[in-house]
């Protein structure tokens, strides 16, 4: 597996405290990405050219999913205390998915909670493969008009929406992100349509994570161009505005700062 990073004791990524492993390779192209090293196209690895997704080999170390856990064993009382566990990231961490079918597996057979951070930007039979594995998906809703989603991520969100709304059906442990760069992906109407969208949508959680600039170095150090050099963060009247629309039509929304305080 190409793995870009093995972050510990993180507190963002899933309930608890959990071991973070971000893989190689993306199939869209946010705006806004903070994890830039994963999306230089330099060569497609066989047998995931069918959801487009690239493999940075230049910036990633290539590791068995057996080194990996010996990563995350290590700080099995931190999970057992905190109900934490392993959540795997990306890029889009469904890109390398035999992989990380095996990185799930060995985790359950070891007894350590599991979680996927994704776009949804595939088949739906993709995670249906990982689901004797899961615990948790935590899924990003950036946008639901399909024109401002093609415009921010470069890939129309038809599939994505469907495969929410299938979680939801089928009663998996989902949660939902919501990325807030205001004037880009949000403004207020089109906030009201994702609250119309998951008003009917069974998750466990939905969070409003406020845009920040903090990957925009990274951009400079690859050699890439940061579009949103522009952008501005959203102040808190904004994400409040954000959270009083979205609260008045769903359950369990929170702003990350809301958890973090």
């Amino acid at each position: 597996m190409y793995v870009t990073n093995i972050q510990r004791f993180s507190l963002d990524d899933g309930p608890g405290i959990r071991t973070t492993v971000f893989l190689a390779g993306c199939n869209m192209r946010c705006l806004w990405c903070h994890n830039p090293e994963n999306l230089k196209k330099v060569m497609r690895r066989r047998g995931v050219d069918d959801n487009g997704c690239e493999i940075e080999l230049l910036n990633s170390r290539n590791i068995s999913a057996h080194e990996i856990m010996e990563t995350v064993l290590r700080d099995r009382r931190f999970y057992e205390k905190t109900g934490g566990g392993l959540t795997v990231s990306g890029g889009e961490p469904v890109c390398q998915l035999e992989g990380l079918k095996d990185l799930l597996k060995i985790s359950r057979e070891s007894g350590i909670g599991t979680a996927i951070e994704t776009s949804l930007n595939y088949d739906y039979s993709d995670i249906e493969e990982l689901f004797p594995y899961l615990d948790l998906v935590i899924a990003d809703c950036k946008a639901v008009s399909e024109d401002v989603h093609i415009k921010c991520t470069g890939v129309s969100n038809k599939r994505i929406l469907k495969n929410i709304k299938r979680l939801s059906d089928e009663h998996k442990r989902v949660w939902i992100r919501i990325p807030v760069v205001p004037g880009v992906n949000i403004t207020p109407d089109e906030m009201r349509l994702i609250g119309d969208f998951l008003s009917d949508i069974n998750v466990e959680l939905i969070e409003l994570l406020p845009y920040h600039k903090m990957g925009a170095d990274k951009y400079r150090t690859w050699g890439m161009e940061y579009i949103l050099d522009q952008a501005t963060e959203p102040s808190e009247s904004y994400m409040g505005m954000c959270y009083n629309i979205l609260s008045g039509k769903c359950r369990n929304v929170i702003r990350q700062e809301d958890k973090n305080g």
